[in-house]
Formats: C-alpha cells, structure tokens, sequence
C-alpha cells in the first residue's frame, strides 16, 4: 500500500486491525516498488473481486487463497 498521509489510510488500517488484515507499506523513496504492485493489484482486481460477489469475508478469503494458488502454481509467467 501507498504511504501517503491520506485520511483513507487510517480508516483503512483501523479497519485492517479490526479483521485481522495486515497491511504492507511500501518503503519510502522506493517507487519502482509502485509499478509492481500496481500491476499485482490490477491482476488480482481482474481474477477475484470484478469476478464474484462475497457475502462474507472468509468467501473472499477462500476465492483469493484460489486464486493465489491458479496464479503461483498453474499459470506461465513471464521472466
């Protein structure tokens, strides 16, 4: 996650701590780190969330823990 002094980010972390989500935040100074992530974020955003609806939090725990799997696992990656 971005470290910006945003009031989003507090909610957000509030929110986090609350069910047992932790955050990773990216080092300053380091925004190659960005690119990577951003493209990370937008593969998960297109093979979990834009593809389901979640009636609970361990349904969209138990489809990204799927999905993680397909896309470490099964899938070719470049590189």
């Amino acid at each position: 996650m971005d470290n910006k002094q945003e009031p989003i980010v507090k909610l957000m972390n509030d929110c986090g701590i609350g069910n047992d989500i932790n955050f990773c935040w990216f080092q300053p100074r380091m925004s190659i780190l960005n690119t990577f992530v951003k493209q990370f974020n937008g593969n998960v955003r297109r093979g979990v969330p834009d593809a389901y609806l979640f009636p609970t939090l361990e349904d969209v725990r138990q489809q990204a823990a799927v999905w993680m799997d397909d896309n470490n696992h099964h899938r070719p990656h470049e590189g």
